[in-house]
């Protein structure tokens, strides 16, 4: 029973934490507390940015582009700043992401795709349902260039964000729950899409 309590705790907390940034929301500093939760969610933050973009171009939709935009640009600067934070601190701070925030065995599988190819990894890892932290602090840790890191992750953030914006900005609060229920499988799906492009792409044209 008190390890299923324990185990229990995170996600109450995880949850708490979620709501409670939905009430933020709907304050005047809204964009400014949206800005910073999409920074450090590059990070450290282990609650993804979609629902409060979703709910914050539901309550919003005329701006719902200019929400997909500075959430793109601060989740850019968050990324970088994994990076280097992966450079200069991985082997100190290490011992406590792999307890805390993901897994050993999760940052070799990322360390081992980035070395095949950082753009196109990273782009994946930004637009898709992973945590992008790890490729933060993964890509920082191995030294990789800076440029093809940065460009995923902007071309990846981008797309994930601005897609989310034009669904809201084109359907509304009608297609709200449709998206916040099936999150992740649209964004699987169109990862799996973006995938068979680039390998239809490579191989045969």
């Amino acid at each position: 029973m008190t390890n299923s309590k324990a185990s229990k705790e995170p996600k109450n907390l995880l949850r708490k934490i979620y709501h409670w940034s939905l009430e933020e929301i709907k304050k005047p500093y809204a964009d400014f507390f949206i800005a910073g939760f999409s920074f450090l969610e590059a990070i450290i933050i282990p609650i993804p940015t979609d629902p409060l973009l979703i709910a914050r171009a539901t309550a919003k939709p005329k701006r719902a582009f200019f929400t997909a935009f500075y959430i793109t640009v601060t989740s850019l600067l968050g990324a970088m700043t994994g990076y280097f934070i992966g450079a200069f601190f991985w082997k100190s701070i290490s011992p406590f992401i792999y307890t805390y925030i993901f897994s050993e065995s999760t940052y070799m599988a990322v360390y081992n795709g980035l070395k095949d190819n950082v753009f196109l990894f990273v782009f994946l890892g930004a637009f898709s349902p992973l945590p992008f932290k790890v490729f933060s602090l993964a890509a920082g840790s191995m030294n990789l260039a800076l440029l093809p890191f940065a460009l995923g992750a902007f071309f990846g953030r981008g797309l994930r964000y601005f897609t989310l914006g034009a669904l809201i900005y084109f359907f509304g609060d009608s297609i709200r729950d449709f998206i916040e229920k099936r999150l992740e499988a649209i964004f699987l799906v169109i990862t799996v899409l973006v995938v068979s492009l680039l390998v239809l792409k490579i191989f045969f044209f």
